[in-house]
């Protein structure tokens, strides 16, 4: 896929893991949710891409599951999609990454955690090295792009995460 495809990918999985939802994409379509969801609510912090993130995370958090609306670009596929990690995407992304750290309450141990799950759930998606070096700096830790050892059943050379897994 496209860079933006696996970056968003990972994004939505943070949200999923949070509200123990599957979606099936948290920033294209079309989200449908009642107003008064937002009844009472405190203002928007979003700044720019985000707010996608932060007003599903508030739906969710509410515990309402939006409609989800799939749509088509008309456009060439790919046209017009992130296929370069740039100087603007960077920027971009680490502001959303950073606030979705911070509106899911993550620590650093947990991202780096969830950042490991994910290389295990979702072998097929491949984040670019900018990407993972953004994780690492909201983080504060190291990390490495390959998957980790694991110790499920037996020895795989697949990751460390425990959970259901089939190397």
């Amino acid at each position: 896929g496209y860079p933006r495809d696996d970056i968003e990918r990972f994004e939505n999985y943070l949200l999923e893991n949070k509200y123990s939802i599957s979606l099936p994409d948290g920033q294209c379509g079309c989200w449908g949710f009642s107003r008064e969801i937002f009844a009472g609510e405190r203002e928007l912090k979003a700044q720019g891409f985000e707010i996608e993130l932060e007003i599903l995370s508030r739906v969710l958090e509410k515990g309402a599951v939006p409609t989800f609306i799939p749509t088509k670009l008309k456009n060439e596929e790919g046209k017009g999609r992130l296929s370069d990690f740039t100087e603007r995407a960077s920027i971009e992304c680490r502001r959303k990454l950073e606030f979705i750290t911070e509106e899911l309450g993550l620590t650093k141990n947990l991202l780096i955690s969830l950042y490991k799950n994910f290389l295990v759930e979702y072998p097929q998606f491949d984040l670019p090295e900018q990407y993972v070096s953004l994780i690492q700096t909201v983080a504060g830790s190291p990390l490495e792009r390959k998957l980790p050892k694991c110790s499920i059943k037996e020895t795989c050379d697949r990751c460390d995460i425990k959970a259901t897994h089939n190397p």
